[in-house]
């Protein structure tokens, strides 16, 4: 996973969020994808999720700040040592679930290439996977996505 020490650059702000305080948050969406080595998009803003209604307040223009309900929140959460720092990450199969799922059914070419690189170059756990798909309630069109990638 070469991208989890080349490509730092989408964590630049971590020091930002998780300076000396306890945090809930959790890298997610894109900059997880990153740090996992699935996603080929390059992109300077921190996708972090906090539990609903925790409010956490992180000013900064390079974070991009969700907060989900327990249900989405909760679970497929790694911790991992970045930097000499432990932060709190989604696990790979949750990950590029949410991505899937918060596309909204708008697919591009980064999205597609994402959903292809996590299917054949991540050493994913089918389980977790659909356990994911069936949180989100998207477990059709990752069948579909698994399908189309495989039989290509």
């Amino acid at each position: 996973m070469e991208n989890r020490k080349t490509n730092t650059a989408i964590l630049w702000s971590f020091e930002d969020i998780f300076s000396n305080r306890k945090t809930k948050g959790v890298i997610s969406s894109w900059s997880a994808a990153s740090y996992w080595g699935f996603s080929p998009k390059i992109d300077f803003k921190i996708y972090i999720t906090f539990p609903r209604g925790y409010n956490k307040n992180i000013e900064s223009i390079n974070i991009i700040k969700k907060q989900r309900a327990d249900k989405f929140y909760l679970g497929g959460i790694q911790n991992v040592e970045f930097n000499d720092r432990k932060m709190n990450i989604y696990s790979p199969e949750r990950t590029i679930i949410e991505i899937i799922k918060d596309a909204k059914g708008k697919y591009n070419d980064v999205l597609i290439e994402t959903i292809r690189n996590f299917f054949n170059k991540i050493k994913y756990n089918s389980n977790e996977l659909k356990k994911w798909a069936k949180v989100f309630n998207i477990e059709n069109i990752v069948n579909a996505f698994k399908a189309a990638i495989f039989f290509n």
